[in-house]
């Protein structure tokens, strides 16, 4: 799913299982100099929400 990370186009994926069971959503960014990428068990809105007030934050 495509989403607006700040002024940059970013994607949320949800990863496979690890050997736990754990499933972590992952969002992936580049602001065309660096590409960045948050991954953690929260859900898909909430790592969005998190990386959207790491870049609003800068």
């Amino acid at each position: 799913m495509l989403f607006d990370v700040g002024s940059s186009a970013g994607m949320v994926v949800w990863a496979d299982p690890d050997p736990t069971g754990t499933r972590t959503h992952n969002l992936y960014w580049s602001d065309g100099a660096f590409n960045y990428a948050l991954i953690a068990e929260r859900s898909a809105e909430e790592i969005l929400t998190l990386g959207r007030s790491l870049v609003c934050a800068a």
